[in-house]
């Protein structure tokens, strides 16, 4: 070592021996030998170091191999030790339960008619507890995505009134969707940005649309649905291989809200956003863009939900 002048640092003898006993030992090898010495030049400790590092533990040779049968055991036993009772299983054993009862004690009730009945009845909440899913995720909530609320009714009563007045499928749709869009906007920026709760925000924007609906939009509080929107009618009525077409929606619907969540940048903006808003912050996302773009999701779903559930009933109730 040398100084800033050139000349060189002086140390004691017991720092320079432990200097040397510190780069000595980091210069051995795993065969315990020192750089540039032979075996048979090896000391005493060297050589009963290096037999201990090549030597194999007598026990370990003597220890059975795991077979498959054990590796399942242990697999199991690991899978029910980790298992935690919480909420969500304890749901779904209660689900399980219920099902398992109204089987025995319900004729007919296991059967492919009664269960494709039930599942087309509950794949329009289905497909609006999607859209509600992005919102939770985000920590958020929209009460349009519990049941249809004032302002999803109001959309689909909407496109239903335009085709009505031959104002064609595709411009009907483009209204209807685009209504949703503006409401979720209108929702994200007053929660985002004004940071109004979104339980009384979501409230009080579906109950304004509906009262706007039904003061000048409809001319009656049942919308029918109308002969023109019938090249699309199938959505919600008709059955392919003998499944509905409304539980095949729910499906298709889920695999896309899937691949967004999971595969793309935003899904993981709006997972990120949910679970630290923060941290998230401070990681460069941009958290209240993402807050509005959740809810205009969840509102997008709300009318396509809206469509399979006026498909199947010929009608939207637009009362409150």
């Amino acid at each position: 070592l040398t100084t800033p002048g050139g000349g060189r640092y002086k140390f004691s003898s017991s720092y320079r021996t432990l200097f040397y006993i510190q780069n000595r030992t980091r210069q051995r090898d795993t065969t315990g030998r020192r750089p540039g010495c032979s075996g048979k030049h090896l000391s005493a400790g060297d050589k009963q170091h290096a037999e201990r590092k090549t030597t194999r533990d007598p026990m370990e040779a003597v220890t059975p191999e795991p077979t498959a049968r054990n590796g399942i055991a242990s697999d199991s036993r690991n899978w029910l030790r980790g298992l935690k009772l919480d909420q969500q299983l304890i749901v779904f054993l209660l689900f399980v339960a219920i099902f398992v009862a109204f089987s025995i004690f319900l004729a007919g009730f296991f059967s492919v008619g009664n269960l494709l009945t039930l599942m087309r009845t509950v794949s329009v909440l289905g497909i609006l507890g999607l859209g509600m899913a992005v919102v939770v995720i985000g920590r958020g909530i929209d009460l349009g995505g519990l049941q249809l609320q004032p302002s999803e009714l109001t959309k689909i009563a909407l496109v239903l009134a335009l085709a009505s007045r031959g104002y064609g499928i595709g411009l009907s749709l483009a209204a209807g969707f685009g209504l949703a869009i503006a409401v979720g906007v209108v929702n994200g920026v007053l929660i985002a940005y004004a940071e109004i709760p979104s339980l009384f925000t979501t409230l009080a924007v579906g109950i304004g649309l509906a009262g706007i609906g039904q003061s000048g939009l409809f001319d009656y509080e049942i919308v029918p649905w109308p002969k023109e929107l019938d090249p699309i009618g199938w959505i919600g009525r008709g059955k392919l291989f003998g499944v509905p077409y409304a539980i095949l929606a729910f499906v298709g619907a889920a695999i896309c809200i899937g691949i967004f969540m999971r595969r793309t940048r935003l899904g993981t903006f709006i997972y990120a956003t949910g679970d630290n808003p923060g941290a998230a912050r401070i990681a460069g996302i941009p958290v209240r863009p993402i807050v509005i773009l959740q809810y205009v999701i969840a509102a997008v779903v709300s009318v396509f939900a809206g469509l399979v559930m006026a498909a199947s009933a010929s009608n939207m109730d637009t009362r409150i």
